[in-house]
């Protein structure tokens, strides 16, 4: 008890008290890393011997031979030249061709897509015609009459011819 008193009651420096815990310090520190050491190595070892060092020889898969090739001796012809919008009239049924006059008729959205497909066609129009010749023509006139001198007339007349070639 009277060493207890002494320790509560005397004052002592971080430092000094560093110096007196720091062997304590040093052996739990070096304790803890050869444990720690020990566990890895184990880890390691553990991990070793599930290693399967053996490697498959590889095979190449099987392909099948092309035996005869496509001749390209059909016209090649676009899809939109072969759907039809109105496909239906071919069956010649004047009901059916009723029925889907009456349901374009009253569904709005058929025909919000309808203008749809108009519009997607004027943008294809539009960009086709990119590769077309084309022609600007201006046309002018200027009169002019100041204090002292006649009265002039100007006319004039502009023309140009574009056409970009596209290879």
């Amino acid at each position: 008890m009277s060493s207890l008193n002494l320790i509560v009651g005397a004052r002592f420096t971080g430092s000094e008290i560093v110096r007196a815990l720091l062997p304590s310090l040093r052996v739990t520190i070096e304790r803890n890393r050869s444990i720690r050491r020990a566990f890895v190595l184990g880890a390691a070892m553990l991990l070793a011997g599930c290693i399967d060092v053996k490697v498959p020889q590889y095979q190449r898969p099987d392909t099948p031979e092309k035996t005869a090739y496509t001749k390209m001796d059909t016209v090649k012809v676009a899809a939109s030249d072969t759907i039809r919008p109105d496909w239906w009239r071919q069956f010649q049924d004047p009901y059916l061709d009723s029925l889907v006059d009456r349901a374009i008729a009253s569904n709005f959205d058929i025909m919000v897509l309808a203008a749809r497909i108009k519009v997607a066609g004027a943008q294809i129009g539009e960009a086709r015609a990119g590769a077309l010749p084309s022609m600007d023509l201006g046309a002018g006139a200027s009169f002019e009459k100041t204090t002292g001198q006649m009265f002039t007339k100007q006319y004039n007349l502009g023309t140009q011819v574009n056409w970009d070639i596209d290879i």
